[in-house]
């Protein structure tokens, strides 16, 4: 607990904050398993302050260590400005999978979640002769990030789908190796653990890894971007 607390008069600590969730921590100091089913967004990130606030660190290679909704996972149309070029993408009815249409090879088309999250996983549904993508993490509030493409350049956190390799401007990685390269119906799931700044992949569930360390932004929202034409990445939790 934070030091500076101190008891009143009587012995007694009083602890103003939120109860929303607070039984989902209490249950996790006893049985260390975090379950977060069912709880809505704004219940969600309460507990992810709570867990903050009274210092408890959740597991940083585990899911279940992850703040996390299936209801927050859907990709966003692109905000483009007036004259901006037509986007090179577009979105199944649900917003759940995202397709390159045009555009020819160049890193012209992208697309990143609606809201912010911790933990999502895309399956590649289809998949150019050269693989060329980037799946990973891009913060939430960057002016930095492009709605035409390229990110991986100027912000966020990435796995290349053709490589393995990662990639980061914050970091000044380029091409750092990593991993294998991914194939069609590959699964990836991408983790940021909050408590220890720390970002890593899982491919099919195995861990590869703590890919990136030190990452400050607090809210970061999923991202892709697609090089070549007949891509399509679908977030399936």
């Amino acid at each position: 607990c934070n030091d500076s607390w101190s008891p009143s008069h009587n012995g007694i600590y009083q602890i103003d904050r939120s109860p929303d969730g607070f039984e989902r921590i209490l249950e996790f100091l006893c049985s260390g398993s975090l379950s977060l089913h069912g709880l809505p967004p704004t219940t969600l990130e309460v507990v992810a302050d709570n867990l903050t606030y009274f210092h408890i660190a959740q597991p940083a290679e585990n899911s279940l260590g992850m703040i996390t909704s299936a209801s927050l996972l859907v990709w966003r149309m692109p905000v483009l400005t007036e004259g901006a070029e037509r986007p090179h993408m577009s979105l199944s009815e649900d917003r759940s999978s995202v397709f390159k249409s045009a555009g020819g090879c160049a890193w012209n088309a992208c697309a990143r979640s609606q809201d912010a999250i911790d933990r999502f996983t895309v399956r590649i549904d289809a998949l150019g002769i050269h693989k060329n993508a980037m799946i990973g993490f891009v913060p939430q509030d960057s002016e930095a990030f492009r709605e035409g493409g390229g990110n991986q350049r100027v912000c966020g956190w990435y796995f290349g789908v053709h490589d393995g390799k990662l990639y980061s401007p914050e970091d000044g990685d380029l091409g750092r190796p990593y991993a294998s390269a991914l194939s069609l119906r590959n699964t990836l799931t991408v983790c940021f653990n909050r408590l220890s700044g720390e970002i890593s992949f899982q491919k099919y569930g195995t861990s590869l890894g703590v890919a990136f360390r030190n990452v400050r932004a607090q809210r970061l929202c999923a991202a892709v971007e697609m090089w070549e034409e007949n891509m399509c990445f679908t977030l399936i939790e």
